[in-house]
Protein backbone atom coordinates (compact mmCIF):
# COMPACT_ATOMS: atom_id res chain seq x y z
CA UNK A 1 0.00 0.00 0.00
CA UNK A 2 0.86 3.43 -0.44
CA UNK A 3 1.23 4.42 2.77
CA UNK A 4 2.36 1.63 4.81
CA UNK A 5 5.76 3.09 6.01
CA UNK A 6 3.97 5.92 7.41
CA UNK A 7 1.19 4.08 9.57
CA UNK A 8 3.82 1.52 10.72
CA UNK A 9 6.25 3.98 12.26
CA UNK A 10 5.14 3.22 16.20
CA UNK A 11 5.88 -0.21 17.56
CA UNK A 12 2.89 -2.23 19.46
CA UNK A 13 5.10 -2.37 22.32
CA UNK A 14 3.99 0.78 23.06
CA UNK A 15 0.14 0.04 23.09
CA UNK A 16 -1.67 1.81 25.35
CA UNK A 17 -4.88 -0.69 26.75
CA UNK A 18 -8.42 0.36 25.72
CA UNK A 19 -11.13 -1.61 25.59
CA UNK A 20 -8.10 -4.77 25.85
CA UNK A 21 -5.10 -4.86 23.36
CA UNK A 22 -5.23 -8.60 23.14
CA UNK A 23 -9.07 -9.31 23.10
CA UNK A 24 -12.28 -7.07 22.91
CA UNK A 25 -11.25 -4.09 20.14
CA UNK A 26 -9.99 -7.87 17.84
CA UNK A 27 -13.64 -9.42 19.01
CA UNK A 28 -15.35 -5.84 17.82
CA UNK A 29 -13.09 -6.01 14.51
CA UNK A 30 -14.06 -9.52 13.52
CA UNK A 31 -17.66 -9.22 14.23
CA UNK A 32 -17.19 -5.82 12.07
CA UNK A 33 -15.38 -7.64 9.18
CA UNK A 34 -18.11 -10.88 8.81
CA UNK A 35 -20.87 -8.24 8.14
CA UNK A 36 -19.06 -6.08 5.78
CA UNK A 37 -20.86 -5.52 2.40
CA UNK A 38 -19.35 -5.64 -0.86
CA UNK A 39 -18.84 -2.37 -1.02
CA UNK A 40 -17.34 -2.45 2.80
CA UNK A 41 -15.10 -5.17 1.56
CA UNK A 42 -13.86 -3.48 -1.05
CA UNK A 43 -12.94 -0.15 1.42
CA UNK A 44 -11.63 -1.89 4.09
CA UNK A 45 -9.27 -3.68 1.82
CA UNK A 46 -8.17 -0.91 -0.21
CA UNK A 47 -7.46 1.54 2.66
CA UNK A 48 -6.26 -0.90 5.91
CA UNK A 49 -3.15 -0.90 6.09
CA UNK A 50 -0.70 -4.49 4.79
CA UNK A 51 0.40 -4.53 8.12
CA UNK A 52 -3.13 -5.94 9.27
CA UNK A 53 -3.87 -7.91 6.30
CA UNK A 54 -6.26 -5.14 5.27
CA UNK A 55 -9.29 -5.85 7.42
CA UNK A 56 -11.17 -5.14 10.23
CA UNK A 57 -10.35 -7.95 12.47
CA UNK A 58 -6.73 -8.92 14.08
CA UNK A 59 -4.49 -6.14 15.52
CA UNK A 60 -6.38 -3.59 12.88
CA UNK A 61 -8.68 -1.46 15.82
CA UNK A 62 -5.63 -0.76 18.20
CA UNK A 63 -3.52 0.66 15.91
CA UNK A 64 -5.38 3.92 17.67
CA UNK A 65 -4.07 3.58 20.94
CA UNK A 66 -0.35 2.58 19.50
CA UNK A 67 -0.59 6.30 17.29
CA UNK A 68 -1.38 8.47 20.62
CA UNK A 69 1.80 7.20 22.12
CA UNK A 70 3.43 9.30 20.03
CA UNK A 71 0.79 11.95 19.12
CA UNK A 72 -0.56 12.99 22.47
CA UNK A 73 -2.55 15.49 20.76
CA UNK A 74 -5.10 12.26 20.10
CA UNK A 75 -5.73 11.18 23.60
CA UNK A 76 -8.94 12.79 24.05
CA UNK A 77 -10.26 11.39 20.94
CA UNK A 78 -11.14 8.37 22.93
CA UNK A 79 -13.49 9.29 25.43
CA UNK A 80 -15.89 12.10 25.84
CA UNK A 81 -16.05 13.62 29.65
CA UNK A 82 -19.88 13.35 29.95
CA UNK A 83 -20.25 15.64 33.27
CA UNK A 84 -23.19 14.67 34.75
CA UNK A 85 -22.65 12.68 37.68
CA UNK A 86 -23.29 8.54 37.89
CA UNK A 87 -24.97 6.88 39.60
CA UNK A 88 -27.56 9.87 39.84
CA UNK A 89 -27.48 11.14 36.22
CA UNK A 90 -26.34 10.80 33.06
CA UNK A 91 -26.42 11.84 29.45
CA UNK A 92 -24.63 14.16 26.80
CA UNK A 93 -24.81 17.50 26.19
CA UNK A 94 -22.98 19.58 23.39
CA UNK A 95 -20.86 21.66 26.28
CA UNK A 96 -18.94 17.92 26.94
CA UNK A 97 -16.99 18.04 23.85
CA UNK A 98 -14.81 21.34 24.71
CA UNK A 99 -13.49 22.26 21.35
CA UNK A 100 -14.46 19.27 19.63
CA UNK A 101 -11.73 17.42 21.65
CA UNK A 102 -13.66 14.43 22.06
CA UNK A 103 -14.51 10.63 20.38
CA UNK A 104 -17.88 12.13 19.08
CA UNK A 105 -15.87 15.02 17.03
CA UNK A 106 -12.94 12.44 16.26
CA UNK A 107 -15.78 10.03 14.79
CA UNK A 108 -17.51 12.49 13.01
CA UNK A 109 -14.00 14.32 11.63
CA UNK A 110 -12.31 11.29 10.57
CA UNK A 111 -15.80 9.95 8.59
CA UNK A 112 -15.27 13.39 6.64
CA UNK A 113 -11.72 12.24 5.97
CA UNK A 114 -12.82 9.56 3.99
CA UNK A 115 -15.91 11.34 2.67
CA UNK A 116 -13.49 14.41 1.34
CA UNK A 117 -11.07 12.13 -0.43
CA UNK A 118 -14.13 9.92 -2.26
CA UNK A 119 -12.27 7.02 -0.35
CA UNK A 120 -9.44 7.38 -2.48
CA UNK A 121 -6.19 5.54 -0.58
CA UNK A 122 -3.80 8.04 0.86
CA UNK A 123 -1.64 8.18 4.09
CA UNK A 124 -4.92 10.07 5.38
CA UNK A 125 -7.77 8.00 4.31
CA UNK A 126 -5.65 4.61 6.11
CA UNK A 127 -5.75 6.63 8.96
CA UNK A 128 -8.73 7.77 8.78
CA UNK A 129 -10.28 3.86 8.78
CA UNK A 130 -8.27 2.82 11.41
CA UNK A 131 -9.08 5.65 13.58
CA UNK A 132 -12.94 4.70 13.12
CA UNK A 133 -11.99 0.62 13.95
CA UNK A 134 -10.62 1.92 17.43
CA UNK A 135 -13.32 4.44 18.58
CA UNK A 136 -16.71 2.81 16.98
CA UNK A 137 -15.39 0.19 19.89
CA UNK A 138 -14.39 2.75 22.56
CA UNK A 139 -17.82 4.63 22.13
CA UNK A 140 -19.79 1.43 23.05
CA UNK A 141 -17.43 1.27 26.84
CA UNK A 142 -19.68 2.72 29.49
CA UNK A 143 -16.15 4.25 31.08
CA UNK A 144 -15.10 5.99 28.10
CA UNK A 145 -18.32 7.97 28.38
CA UNK A 146 -18.13 9.27 31.68
CA UNK A 147 -15.63 12.04 33.36
CA UNK A 148 -16.61 10.47 37.04
CA UNK A 149 -13.25 9.54 38.59
CA UNK A 150 -11.37 10.11 35.16
CA UNK A 151 -13.50 7.50 33.60
CA UNK A 152 -12.79 5.69 36.88
CA UNK A 153 -9.13 5.57 35.93
CA UNK A 154 -8.10 7.05 39.78
CA UNK A 155 -10.08 4.66 41.49
CA UNK A 156 -7.89 1.66 42.54
CA UNK A 157 -9.29 -1.97 42.84
CA UNK A 158 -8.49 -5.52 42.64
CA UNK A 159 -9.81 -8.05 40.52
CA UNK A 160 -9.07 -11.89 41.05
CA UNK A 161 -6.69 -10.82 43.66
CA UNK A 162 -4.72 -8.54 41.27
CA UNK A 163 -4.14 -5.07 41.84
CA UNK A 164 -5.71 -2.80 38.71
CA UNK A 165 -7.97 0.06 38.46
CA UNK A 166 -11.82 0.56 38.04
CA UNK A 167 -11.39 1.70 34.50
CA UNK A 168 -9.33 -0.74 33.18
CA UNK A 169 -11.07 -4.27 34.11
CA UNK A 170 -13.66 -3.04 32.11
CA UNK A 171 -11.30 -2.58 28.51
CA UNK A 172 -9.02 -5.80 29.95
CA UNK A 173 -9.99 -8.21 32.54
CA UNK A 174 -14.03 -9.10 32.35
CA UNK A 175 -13.44 -9.28 28.31
CA UNK A 176 -10.36 -11.67 29.04
CA UNK A 177 -12.82 -13.48 32.44
CA UNK A 178 -15.53 -13.87 30.26
CA UNK A 179 -13.78 -15.74 27.15
CA UNK A 180 -11.88 -18.23 30.06
CA UNK A 181 -15.60 -19.00 31.29
CA UNK A 182 -16.64 -19.88 27.85
CA UNK A 183 -13.70 -22.54 27.26
CA UNK A 184 -11.56 -19.74 25.04
CA UNK A 185 -7.96 -18.59 25.20
CA UNK A 186 -7.79 -14.47 26.44
CA UNK A 187 -6.65 -14.04 22.93
CA UNK A 188 -8.87 -15.91 20.62
CA UNK A 189 -10.77 -13.18 18.86
CA UNK A 190 -12.16 -15.30 16.42
CA UNK A 191 -13.58 -17.77 18.91
CA UNK A 192 -15.14 -15.31 21.05
CA UNK A 193 -16.78 -13.01 18.07
CA UNK A 194 -18.52 -15.99 16.98
CA UNK A 195 -20.00 -16.90 20.50
CA UNK A 196 -21.33 -13.84 20.74
CA UNK A 197 -22.75 -13.46 17.43
CA UNK A 198 -24.33 -16.64 18.36
CA UNK A 199 -26.24 -14.60 21.26
CA UNK A 200 -26.60 -11.29 19.78
CA UNK A 201 -26.42 -11.57 15.94
CA UNK A 202 -30.39 -11.90 16.62
CA UNK A 203 -30.52 -8.07 17.84
CA UNK A 204 -28.48 -6.97 15.18
CA UNK A 205 -31.20 -4.42 13.60
CA UNK A 206 -31.87 -3.20 16.24
CA UNK A 207 -28.28 -2.02 17.20
CA UNK A 208 -27.95 -0.48 13.70
CA UNK A 209 -30.79 1.64 13.44
CA UNK A 210 -30.30 5.24 11.67
CA UNK A 211 -30.43 6.50 15.06
CA UNK A 212 -27.14 4.43 16.16
CA UNK A 213 -25.49 4.78 13.21
CA UNK A 214 -26.62 8.15 11.99
CA UNK A 215 -26.09 9.71 15.91
CA UNK A 216 -22.92 9.88 17.21
CA UNK A 217 -24.41 11.16 20.32
CA UNK A 218 -26.57 8.07 20.78
CA UNK A 219 -24.13 5.50 20.70
CA UNK A 220 -22.28 7.78 23.34
CA UNK A 221 -25.63 7.85 25.64
CA UNK A 222 -26.57 3.93 25.00
CA UNK A 223 -23.02 2.95 26.56
CA UNK A 224 -23.39 6.11 29.48
CA UNK A 225 -26.99 4.89 30.51
CA UNK A 226 -25.09 1.95 31.56
CA UNK A 227 -23.23 4.18 33.59
CA UNK A 228 -26.80 4.50 35.78
CA UNK A 229 -27.71 1.04 35.80
CA UNK A 230 -28.44 0.66 39.31
CA UNK A 231 -27.70 -3.21 39.15
CA UNK A 232 -24.26 -2.67 37.55
CA UNK A 233 -21.34 -0.56 37.34
CA UNK A 234 -21.01 2.77 39.54
CA UNK A 235 -23.27 1.96 41.93
CA UNK A 236 -22.22 -1.36 42.73
CA UNK A 237 -18.93 0.51 42.71
CA UNK A 238 -20.56 2.61 45.38
CA UNK A 239 -21.52 -0.17 47.57
CA UNK A 240 -17.98 -1.41 48.47
CA UNK A 241 -15.12 -0.22 46.16
CA UNK A 242 -12.42 -2.20 48.53
CA UNK A 243 -14.38 -5.48 47.29
CA UNK A 244 -12.76 -8.29 44.99
CA UNK A 245 -14.01 -6.58 41.58
CA UNK A 246 -13.96 -10.58 40.47
CA UNK A 247 -16.60 -11.75 41.78
CA UNK A 248 -20.02 -10.54 42.52
CA UNK A 249 -19.12 -7.81 40.17
CA UNK A 250 -18.44 -9.72 37.29
CA UNK A 251 -21.04 -11.78 37.35
CA UNK A 252 -23.42 -8.79 37.49
CA UNK A 253 -21.57 -6.76 34.90
CA UNK A 254 -20.25 -9.06 32.11
CA UNK A 255 -23.43 -9.75 30.07
CA UNK A 256 -23.98 -6.45 29.81
CA UNK A 257 -20.60 -5.21 28.98
CA UNK A 258 -19.76 -8.07 26.26
CA UNK A 259 -22.86 -6.80 24.57
CA UNK A 260 -20.88 -3.73 24.06
CA UNK A 261 -18.44 -5.30 22.41
CA UNK A 262 -21.21 -7.10 20.17
CA UNK A 263 -23.07 -3.87 19.39
CA UNK A 264 -19.80 -2.35 18.39
CA UNK A 265 -18.56 -4.78 15.78
CA UNK A 266 -22.43 -4.34 14.10
CA UNK A 267 -22.08 -0.75 14.34
CA UNK A 268 -18.75 -0.84 12.83
CA UNK A 269 -19.62 -2.89 9.98
CA UNK A 270 -22.79 -0.70 9.51
CA UNK A 271 -21.01 2.57 9.55
CA UNK A 272 -18.10 1.38 7.49
CA UNK A 273 -20.90 0.34 4.60
CA UNK A 274 -22.54 3.60 4.69
CA UNK A 275 -19.24 5.51 4.11
CA UNK A 276 -18.67 2.21 1.29
CA UNK A 277 -21.54 3.07 -0.32
CA UNK A 278 -21.51 6.59 -0.42
CA UNK A 279 -17.86 6.91 -1.78
CA UNK A 280 -18.91 3.93 -4.08
CA UNK A 281 -22.37 4.21 -5.07
CA UNK A 282 -24.74 1.50 -3.96
CA UNK A 283 -25.14 0.28 -7.32
CA UNK A 284 -28.16 -1.49 -8.67
CA UNK A 285 -31.42 -2.16 -6.83
CA UNK A 286 -33.28 -4.89 -7.36
CA UNK A 287 -37.09 -3.86 -7.38
CA UNK A 288 -38.17 -6.21 -10.04
CA UNK A 289 -36.43 -10.21 -11.25
CA UNK A 290 -35.55 -8.68 -14.27
CA UNK A 291 -32.54 -6.20 -12.80
CA UNK A 292 -33.00 -2.56 -12.67
CA UNK A 293 -30.01 -0.42 -14.23
CA UNK A 294 -29.24 1.95 -12.04
CA UNK A 295 -26.10 4.30 -11.99
CA UNK A 296 -26.03 6.78 -9.18
CA UNK A 297 -22.82 9.64 -8.91
CA UNK A 298 -22.16 11.13 -5.41
CA UNK A 299 -20.26 13.94 -5.17
CA UNK A 300 -18.85 15.01 -1.39
CA UNK A 301 -18.16 18.68 -1.26
CA UNK A 302 -15.17 18.95 0.52
CA UNK A 303 -16.07 22.61 2.37
CA UNK A 304 -19.30 22.32 3.13
CA UNK A 305 -19.56 18.23 3.26
CA UNK A 306 -23.21 18.59 1.23
CA UNK A 307 -23.88 15.72 -0.94
CA UNK A 308 -25.55 15.85 -4.29
CA UNK A 309 -26.92 12.25 -5.75
CA UNK A 310 -27.97 12.00 -9.50
CA UNK A 311 -29.37 8.86 -10.23
CA UNK A 312 -30.54 7.39 -14.22
CA UNK A 313 -32.44 4.61 -14.18
CA UNK A 314 -34.04 2.53 -16.74
CA UNK A 315 -36.49 -0.19 -15.46
CA UNK A 316 -37.53 -3.49 -17.12
CA UNK A 317 -41.17 -4.82 -16.07
CA UNK A 318 -41.69 -8.15 -14.14
CA UNK A 319 -42.86 -9.39 -11.12
CA UNK A 320 -42.25 -7.13 -8.45
CA UNK A 321 -39.77 -8.33 -5.26
CA UNK A 322 -39.28 -6.01 -2.14
CA UNK A 323 -37.51 -3.22 -2.44
CA UNK A 324 -33.55 -3.14 -0.78
CA UNK A 325 -33.76 -0.76 2.63
CA UNK A 326 -30.32 1.57 1.95
CA UNK A 327 -29.07 3.92 3.71
CA UNK A 328 -27.43 5.95 1.10
CA UNK A 329 -26.39 9.10 2.63
CA UNK A 330 -25.38 8.35 6.84
CA UNK A 331 -23.65 10.50 8.94
CA UNK A 332 -26.12 13.29 9.49
CA UNK A 333 -26.27 15.08 6.08
CA UNK A 334 -29.18 17.42 5.24
CA UNK A 335 -30.56 18.20 2.13
CA UNK A 336 -28.97 21.48 1.92
CA UNK A 337 -26.00 22.10 3.25
CA UNK A 338 -25.59 24.74 6.66
CA UNK A 339 -23.34 26.69 4.95
CA UNK A 340 -26.26 27.82 2.96
CA UNK A 341 -29.35 29.27 4.12
CA UNK A 342 -32.88 27.75 3.51
CA UNK A 343 -34.99 28.03 0.09
CA UNK A 344 -36.59 31.40 1.09
CA UNK A 345 -34.87 31.80 4.22
CA UNK A 346 -37.36 29.60 6.17
CA UNK A 347 -36.72 25.93 5.22
CA UNK A 348 -35.06 23.98 7.97
CA UNK A 349 -32.40 21.73 7.76
CA UNK A 350 -34.18 18.30 6.37
CA UNK A 351 -32.61 15.02 6.53
CA UNK A 352 -31.45 13.50 3.20
CA UNK A 353 -32.76 10.87 4.50
CA UNK A 354 -36.42 10.55 5.48
CA UNK A 355 -35.98 7.91 7.97
CA UNK A 356 -33.28 9.91 10.19
CA UNK A 357 -35.13 12.16 12.27
CA UNK A 358 -32.58 14.88 12.71
CA UNK A 359 -29.58 15.87 10.65
CA UNK A 360 -26.65 17.65 12.48
CA UNK A 361 -23.66 17.46 9.93
CA UNK A 362 -21.56 20.01 12.51
CA UNK A 363 -22.75 18.11 15.70
CA UNK A 364 -23.08 21.47 16.88
CA UNK A 365 -26.98 22.46 16.13
CA UNK A 366 -28.20 22.03 19.99
CA UNK A 367 -25.72 24.78 20.99
CA UNK A 368 -26.86 26.77 17.77
CA UNK A 369 -30.46 26.09 19.10
CA UNK A 370 -30.13 27.40 22.56
CA UNK A 371 -28.64 31.11 21.17
CA UNK A 372 -30.91 31.35 18.03
CA UNK A 373 -33.99 29.04 18.31
CA UNK A 374 -35.40 30.10 14.73
CA UNK A 375 -32.82 27.78 13.45
CA UNK A 376 -34.16 24.66 14.65
CA UNK A 377 -37.49 25.70 15.23
CA UNK A 378 -38.42 28.00 11.95
CA UNK A 379 -35.81 27.53 9.35
CA UNK A 380 -32.17 27.97 8.56
CA UNK A 381 -31.97 31.62 7.63
CA UNK A 382 -28.79 34.29 7.67
CA UNK A 383 -31.05 36.99 8.27
CA UNK A 384 -30.89 38.27 11.30
CA UNK A 385 -33.79 40.38 11.24
CA UNK A 386 -35.57 36.66 10.74
CA UNK A 387 -34.11 34.75 13.20
CA UNK A 388 -34.31 37.57 15.66
CA UNK A 389 -30.97 36.48 17.75
CA UNK A 390 -27.50 38.29 17.66
CA UNK A 391 -26.75 35.98 14.28
CA UNK A 392 -28.00 34.59 11.22
CA UNK A 393 -28.05 30.70 11.22
CA UNK A 394 -24.61 30.38 8.58
CA UNK A 395 -22.93 32.79 10.81
CA UNK A 396 -23.42 30.73 14.16
CA UNK A 397 -21.78 27.46 11.87
CA UNK A 398 -18.23 30.15 13.24
CA UNK A 399 -19.55 32.62 16.18
CA UNK A 400 -21.65 29.91 18.08
CA UNK A 401 -19.91 26.50 17.22
CA UNK A 402 -16.63 28.05 16.34
CA UNK A 403 -16.26 25.63 13.61
CA UNK A 404 -14.56 27.22 10.36
CA UNK A 405 -16.59 24.63 7.53
CA UNK A 406 -18.81 27.41 6.19
CA UNK A 407 -16.03 29.83 5.85
CA UNK A 408 -15.02 33.49 8.65
CA UNK A 409 -17.93 35.44 8.39
CA UNK A 410 -16.44 39.11 7.49
CA UNK A 411 -17.84 40.51 10.47
CA UNK A 412 -15.50 38.64 13.03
Amino acid sequence: MLVQTVISLVSFAATVHAWGDTLAHPVTGTLAQKYLSANGQKLVASLVDSTFSQSLAGQTANWADTWRTAHRETAPWHFVDMMKAPPASCGYVSTDCVGRNCIIAAITDQTNVLLNNQCAPSTASTQAIQFLAHFLGDISQPLHNCNRDVGGNSDKIVFNGAQTNFHSIHDSEIPQAYAVEKGFSTTDAVSVANYLDGIYGKNKNAYTTSTFIDLKTAMANDANSLDCNKNAFWSLYDKDPSADFGGAYYTATKDLLMEQVAKAGYRMAAWMNAIADQCYGVGPVPTTKAQVKTTATTVVKTKTMAIVTTTTTTTTTATSVPTSTLVNVPFGTCLHSPCTAGVGSTSKLTPHDSRYPTCDPLDCLSKIAAVVPHCTTVGWSNKVSVTGGPYGCVDAVYFVCGNTSCGIPTSA
